[in-house]
């Protein structure tokens, strides 16, 4: 039996659905209270039988911040896919960030030594490397630092690949997957939705810096691919294509028949503009939308390699115009058929 944790999320329903395909039984963790629309609305994007598929996933109420209920849904299970995260650039978030992501990791880890699991994937985040100076690629190998210009969300990610590293030091067979910003249908607040309506809201201004971006099956594809090798100890970088934050904007734009961001956004600029944030959110009692920390990275030329990946595996990854076309395609039916 194969178990996922964070199946209700953009990433974990790609996977359990490509999963359900290998006729495994699979167990996925949610919280008691988790909104199941976006595995629905995945299914129904990929399969006229959707009904039919959800209702052969095993659902466990559990917590991943708390042990024992993780050891309990760990019976009979050979395999794990661990995409549970949380995802946040607001400060005051720190200490979940810590707690879920790095807490809950542990115990993800702790729990496949005692039962013996055969093997685990982990979902981490290019957000846990190195960076460079933007000259050349980052890949598997380079460093972190720790320092003041990395986000409570790196930290939190990186932490929690050193609880899996701990883990393979004891016996546990595991692999890590670091996706860049993954793109794909979802509903709700994903990165790529997130991303996507500040397009449709009339997004003006640009920053000349640049990221990773990945089609979500592409991520699925490599762990599936990573879990039936006889790979362990390793991570991999998953990554389609490096581009500058306006080429982006500008291809979302097009996409869902928007105007293109045309104003440049100076490190200066930004920063009023988080500070301005911030202020308003204080005023209504809401997280702030755009954070120092997001206004940081906008400003970073990051780009990833993808060579170590595509040298084990032969697959072409999926363009991104392509993968920003389906998901504004499948978000704009999901919305017509309300």
């Amino acid at each position: 039996m194969i178990l996922v944790t964070g199946g209700t999320g953009l990433l974990g329903s790609h996977l359990i659905f490509d999963l359900l395909k290998t006729n495994d039984k699979i167990v996925a963790i949610k919280r008691e209270n988790s909104n199941l629309a976006n595995i629905k609305h995945v299914f129904n994007v990929y399969s006229k039988n959707a009904e039919e598929l959800l209702n052969k996933i095993e659902w466990i109420n559990a917590d991943l911040c708390d042990y024992e209920t993780i050891f309990v849904a760990l019976d009979g299970i050979d395999k794990v896919y661990h995409c549970a995260a949380m995802v946040s650039y607001n400060k005051s978030d720190r200490d979940a960030l810590y707690e879920n992501n790095v807490t809950g990791t542990a115990n993800i880890v702790n729990a496949c030594i005692e039962k013996k699991i055969k093997k685990l994937c982990y979902a981490s985040s290019i957000a846990a490397l190195g960076v460079t100076d933007g000259n050349s690629l980052i890949n598997e190998k380079t460093l972190w630092e720790d320092s003041g210009q990395n986000s409570n969300y790196s930290k939190s990610k990186y932490f929690a690949e050193i609880e899996v590293w701990r883990g393979i030091a004891e016996g546990l067979c595991s692999v890590m997957v670091n996706p860049s910003v993954i793109l794909g249908p979802g509903v709700g607040e994903t990165s790529a939705n997130k991303l996507f309506n500040l397009v449709r809201k009339g997004l003006k201004y640009y920053t000349k810096g640049s990221t990773g971006f990945v089609d979500v099956r592409d991520v699925s594809k490599a762990m599936i691919l990573l879990m039936e090798s006889d790979i362990c100890s390793e991570r991999f970088i998953v990554n389609s294509e490096n581009i500058i934050w306006k080429d982006f904007f500008t291809m979302v734009a097009e996409s869902i028949g928007k105007n293109p961001p045309k104003y440049y956004a100076s490190p200066f600029k930004t920063g009023i503009a988080w500070r301005t944030t911030k202020f308003l959110s204080l005023i209504k009692g809401t997280n702030p939308s755009f954070t120092k920390e997001t206004a940081r990275t906008s400003h970073k030329l990051l780009q990833y390699s993808n060579e170590k990946l595509l040298t084990k595996f032969s697959f072409e990854p999926i363009k991104i115009i392509d993968s920003i076309n389906f998901s504004n395609f499948s978000i704009t039916t999901w919305k017509k058929s309300f």
